[in-house]
């Protein structure tokens, strides 16, 4: 029924990012190609402001490869750069109205949440990031993350509004829905649907409510992926700026301590 974990390839992103001897350039050359769009959209998704989220993607950006070295394969190249789109995104004009709510109920809800909150469900549901890439992405504990998610996922779903009939598989539904499970949970998470149609429902319910906000998320706010010559000038642009900068202080991930 799950599908297991599979081993990763390294990406462009990840051999640009620990190659020590790698330029700006080539770095700036990888990174937009496969992550500036991303990094757009998400910001858009968080602000509801196409202007402020180019912007915030390119300052984004710009700060990671000027701290690259700080990379050494702790998460996912694109959850290591969500951290670097947040501070800009948190920093730049405090003083601004927050934008208004949309009219889509799901979308409504969603930015009803607490931000972190929020911002897990569109990290998970707009942009396809596992639990441990999420968390990685806003500096959360995994088990944090996840009674958040189970939270908004309340709200999301009436069916969701009390938690799973067994809540000791609570992590195991969360993550089936996310994944991928390694192979020995997802026997046992099987081995126990096999008997338990309460929970069957509860992870059905929680499967339609993650497509239903996915599909409202990704209308609302679509991927938009730069033509190679726009990517090839933004290069051209965000390295000029690099070398017209001074070095920038390093800035490292730090756990919650929750």
């Amino acid at each position: 029924m799950f599908p297991p974990a599979i081993e990763e390839i390294p990406t462009d992103s990840e051999f640009i990012l620990q190659r020590g001897d790698s330029s700006a350039s080539a770095a700036l050359e990888v990174l937009v190609r496969e992550h500036f769009a991303a990094l757009r959209q998400l910001a858009a998704a968080l602000t509801d402001d196409p202007a402020r989220a180019s912007q915030a993607a390119r300052q984004a950006l710009l700060q990671a490869v000027q701290q690259r070295a700080a990379y050494q394969g702790q998460t996912t190249p694109r959850a290591w750069l969500v951290p670097f789109l947040l501070r800009g995104l948190d920093s730049a004009s405090p003083s601004k109205p927050p934008p208004p709510l949309p009219n889509h109920p799901i979308l409504r809800t969603v930015y009803t949440l607490e931000r972190r909150a929020a911002r897990l469900v569109v990290l998970t549901h707009l942009q396809g990031y596992t639990i441990p890439e999420a968390s990685a992405a806003l500096r959360l504990r995994e088990p944090r993350a996840l009674l958040l998610l189970t939270g908004a996922h309340r709200h999301l779903s009436p069916a969701l509004s009390a938690a799973p009939p067994h809540p000791h598989y609570r992590a195991l539904l969360e993550t089936a829905v996310l994944g991928p499970l390694d192979g020995a949970s997802a026997a046992a998470l099987e081995d126990h649907l096999a008997d338990c149609s309460a929970c069957q429902a509860y992870l059905a319910a929680r499967q339609t409510a993650q497509e239903a906000c996915a599909a409202a998320l990704a209308e609302a706010y679509p991927l938009e992926p730069l033509s190679p010559e726009a990517a090839e000038a933004l290069v051209e642009d965000l390295t000029a700026e690099i070398a017209a900068r001074p070095p920038r202080r390093r800035f490292s991930l730090r756990s919650e301590t929750l």
